[in-house]
């Protein structure tokens, strides 16, 4: 293997002792570009192979021309890198080659002076250790636009390169576009010839094994699944690659169905470990794959209601779920949501207005914070500081004076059979007065309200 440049669309350039080398190796050379990382799983749905039917070397110089078999096609993952002479003035410069993980690693070089002449040189450590790597330095001109200015090549680990520079790229341009004629050469291998040129037997194809490096000879090819779980069916009219499985089976990333119940079990039914994904060490995520029926149900299945909050129906971020969850919950249409920015506005948006009730909108609670489930509902406390609930945000709430009649009010909304709450007024504190009409505020003089609703009575001395 070795590298090169596309700098036509029949043409990439490589240096002498490159083309030297896959020559030695055989008389099938192919070019693969488009394809950034080495993988297992195949070539990507970017990548194109061309076969070089022709090396044209110029006069007196380690520049190479080969020419493929047909022409690149280019687009976003492939393109041509444009020529000019080489002159001193370059700046910033770039080479690329193929390390044991990608195909086309760059990294950035300077443009030395060494006793062989020109020389480039690494301006950083590679991670990984070059292989053959060959083809154009591309440098960034005046306009900021790279061109190719020279060829160069490097074969040991992070050793200085030669570098031939470009002084005649009209001779080459004259090259490429005289010598465009489809070349057609025989091919000898009697077996199958992969993209890359390997050549292996017939008998090695559809055998279940990749035998070419990125498993071409297996693709295709006609496999009965070696399992007796059900092959999702695709769908009428569906779109590519959609299909569904039988009522009570999920589908596995490798388009098997399974059961659903033996989804999140700890063992991978379906062979490739889709049935036992991450999201398996939620309760929520864990109901959504084996038992969905039971998210969103009005129902809490999970210890801190996470199979019934506003994300698990389905609702945006910072949402306020309308229906109640529970023993109390209503028969119909679950998963109804508002933006919590209408919770306690003064105007009913839940179809059963439950945004709007008492107990979402006034709370005892300690002075530090509220206390209030997943749902957003506030705990039912029978003492503390009353806490109001405005446009989906907690205040504390405060007033200019209290007496029992709003103490035994505020008991009963909050659903405490006891009217004689008892209360304390703390010390007078400047406040914030919200206004309903206009969402306007200004300043007022006004104290915190301590409340119980429960017999004993609270000591007015506390404070």
């Amino acid at each position: 293997m070795c590298g090169g440049s596309i700098v036509h669309r029949r043409f990439v350039i490589t240096e002498l002792g490159c083309a030297q080398l896959l020559v030695s190796s055989g008389d099938y050379i192919t070019v693969l570009v488009g394809q950034d990382r080495r993988t297992i799983v195949g070539f990507s749905p970017s990548s194109q192979t061309r076969r070089v039917v022709s090396l044209k070397v110029t006069s007196s110089s380690n520049v190479v021309l080969a020419q493929v078999s047909e022409e690149f096609v280019f687009n976003e993952h492939v393109n041509n890198l444009c020529l000019e002479d080489f002159t001193s003035d370059v700046t910033e410069c770039f080479i690329s080659g193929a390390t044991h993980s990608s195909y086309a690693n760059t990294v950035p070089v300077t443009i030395v002076n060494c006793t062989e002449g020109i020389c480039i040189q690494e301006n950083v450590i590679s991670e990984e250790q070059p292989i053959n790597w060959a083809g154009v330095l591309a440098c960034e001109d005046q306009f900021g636009i790279f061109q190719g200015v020279g060829v160069f090549s490097i074969h040991n680990y992070m050793a200085t390169s030669l570098f031939t520079p470009f002084d005649n790229v009209f001779s080459l341009i004259l090259v490429m576009e005289n010598f465009t004629t489809s070349i057609e050469l025989p091919d000898y291998c009697e077996g199958f010839r992969c993209a890359l040129g390997q050549c292996i037997g017939g008998d090695k194809v559809c055998d279940r094994h990749w035998d070419c490096p990125e498993g071409e000879d297996e693709a295709g090819c006609p496999y009965s699944p070696a399992t007796s779980l059900p092959v999702c069916s695709p769908l009428p009219d569906g779109e590519p690659g959609l299909c569904s499985c039988p009522r009570g089976t999920a589908r596995c990333d490798n388009n098997l169905c399974v059961e659903t119940s033996l989804w999140c079990n700890g063992v991978s039914e379906c062979g490739d470990m889709s049935d036992e994904p991450a999201l398996c060490a939620t309760c929520e995520g864990r109901l959504g794959l084996t038992q969905p029926g039971l998210v969103c149900d009005g129902v809490t299945h999970c210890p801190d209601m996470e199979d019934e909050t506003p994300e698990a129906c389905g609702c945006p971020d910072n949402s306020w779920r309308c229906d109640q969850v529970g023993a109390n919950a209503a028969v119909g249409e679950k998963g109804e949501c508002i933006e919590l920015t209408s919770l306690c506005d003064g105007v009913p948006d839940c179809t059963n207005g439950e945004d709007e009730e008492p107990a979402h909108c006034i709370a005892l609670s300690p002075m530090e914070d509220i206390h209030q489930n997943a749902l957003l509902i506030p705990d039912k406390m029978n003492f503390g500081y009353l806490k109001a609930r405005t446009y989906g945000v907690w205040y504390t709430y405060c007033a200019d004076e209290w007496s029992d009649r709003e103490a035994s009010t505020i008991c009963g909304v909050l659903g405490f059979s006891n009217l004689t709450g008892s209360w304390i007024m703390g010390e007078a504190q400047m406040g914030t007065h919200l206004h309903a009409t206009d969402n306007q505020s200004s300043s007022v003089s006004c104290s915190t309200i301590q409340l119980n609703c429960e017999t004993t009575p609270l000591n007015r001395e506390a404070r």
